[in-house]
């Protein structure tokens, strides 16, 4: 395994970790200060607004309790698009305590920073999802 992929799976995955542990202020270190997190409905900017939407720190300490949610990923692909720019993808499926939520893709734009890999722009699409929609 090449080492892009290692870093595309390691940010990925703490992607994962962090929102299922609550850990908002490692979530958002995962993104450049300018980073985007696009929702398809909503459009976050900058690590302020990423902070106010992941909630900031309120850890889950237990490591027994149950977790309000649970990310799955898999099939991660990255590659290079320039010396310091990369692009990965993956899939992934949330969970909540009464099963599978939703389901789809995370598409991002990453970039090497002197503090290493970051993601510049996360698009979230929403391939499905077990919540009917408002009427």
């Amino acid at each position: 395994m090449n080492d892009l992929k290692k870093e595309a799976e390691r940010i990925v995955l703490a992607y994962a970790r962090c929102a299922d542990e609550r850990r908002g202020a490692d979530l958002v270190a995962l993104f450049t200060d300018d980073g985007v997190v696009d929702l398809g409905e909503k459009q976050l900017t900058g690590k302020a607004e990423l902070a106010a939407f992941y909630g900031g720190n309120k850890p889950v300490t237990d490591r027994t309790a149950p977790q309000r949610t649970k990310h799955f990923i898999t099939n991660v692909v990255a590659e290079s698009t320039g010396s310091d720019t990369a692009s990965a993808q993956c899939y992934f499926q949330m969970f909540q305590p009464t099963g599978l939520a939703v389901w789809g893709r995370y598409l991002d734009d990453l970039v090497r920073t002197d503090g290493g890999w970051r993601i510049a722009r996360r698009t979230v699409v929403v391939d499905g999802t077990t919540t009917p929609p408002p009427a």
